[in-house]
């Protein structure tokens, strides 16, 4: 295993710099823009760049919302209004290393919350999956045609798909739920530095030909609208070339890239980023998990109304999509009952 090594000037000019900034450091989205590996790429990701910034003193505060389940582009819009604790974070994370990012107890991490510590640190840090999973549930793409590509061409859910994910509607519908994701956080503290992963093709190898070129398109969009807000874009494809796709070497080369990207912005000066987003109203409640419950609950709501005026495979597909909340709800109950 390759050991990761990052020049140490560099991270020793970051940490004095970022010594009185009570940085926090916020993973979102799913975890498709991190690979094959990616919960453990996630999990060592949040830790190295935990350690990379702490000094003797301080340590940053990291909330890890990169989720398998939670990796809805509304979810991430759902923590920021109902102020999520570092706590119910935890909880909610499975096999998470989050005991190991913050060395906080129980009581401590209660009385932590990811608006309130958005807006009181000075310069927060985010690293932003591309919401793929949400693209791929507005256009009812399942795991199986990521997986087996060409073997489904005759299969009516593919069609389906491909007509969904056609539609120019369901693109921007996506790309205005990650411009949403933008707003709400730069609201809270507009000099958060944002880094957006965009999604890799390259591990999904059997790929149709059809998918790839939308997919393709998807992640030019969202590199418009990162250059829209000043957000840095980060081509994951770029990277792994240079390491072989191996996911030991894209580690290396993400934090890399970030770290130097940062030296530049903090201390060389290099490279200026002036923030364009538009400030928007949000409102940040005190409910946390039981105000993330109510939320999908209502999306739950929603969805159950839907199916009584719907037929055929509309209806197989709010199915789905109301399992998929039913899951969510069935999780966060369980969270809120441990509280």
């Amino acid at each position: 295993m390759k050991k990761i090594t990052l020049e140490s000037e560099k991270i020793d000019r970051l940490r004095e710099y970022y010594s009185d900034k009570k940085l926090i450091i916020l993973g979102a989205n799913d975890l498709k823009s991190l690979g094959g590996e990616s919960l453990e790429v996630k999990n060592k990701l949040l830790k190295y760049m935990k350690n990379i910034l702490s000094t003797e003193d301080v340590e940053p505060i990291i909330f890890d919302c990169f989720s398998n389940i939670y990796n809805r582009l509304e979810h991430l819009d759902y923590f920021l209004t109902h102020n999520l604790s570092l706590r119910d974070n935890t909880l909610l994370q499975e096999n998470s290393l989050l005991s190991l990012y913050n060395s906080l107890t129980i009581r401590e991490q209660n009385n932590i919350y990811l608006s309130t510590s958005l807006k009181e640190s000075k310069e927060p840090l985010v690293i932003y999956s591309s919401g793929f999973s949400s693209l791929m549930n507005e256009s009812c793409i399942s795991e199986d045609i990521l997986r087996k590509g060409y073997n489904l061409r005759k299969n009516r859910e593919y069609f389906c798909s491909l007509d969904k994910i056609k539609n120019p509607r369901t693109c921007n519908k996506i790309i205005g739920g990650i411009e949403r994701n933008l707003e709400n956080i730069y609201t809270l503290n507009g000099k958060s530095d944002i880094y957006v992963l965009g999604y890799d093709l390259v591990e999904d190898k059997n790929l149709p030909y059809d998918l790839k070129c939308i997919i393709e398109h998807y992640n030019e969009k969202i590199m418009e609208l990162c250059k829209q807000y000043n957000v840095t874009y980060i081509d994951n494809q770029l990277l792994k070339d240079e390491f072989s796709y191996k996911y030991v070497g894209y580690l290396f080369s993400l934090l890399n890239y970030i770290i130097d990207d940062l030296y530049k912005k903090k201390i060389s000066k290099d490279i200026i980023y002036p923030k364009n987003a538009k400030i928007v109203s949000l409102e940040v409640g005190s409910k946390g998990t039981c105000g993330i419950y109510d939320s999908i609950s209502s999306e739950y709501n929603k969805d159950r109304r839907d199916l009584e005026l719907s037929e055929g495979y509309s209806k197989e597909l709010i199915n789905r999509r109301m399992n998929i909340l039913d899951k969510e709800l069935k999780v966060m109950k369980r969270v809120i009952n441990k509280r």
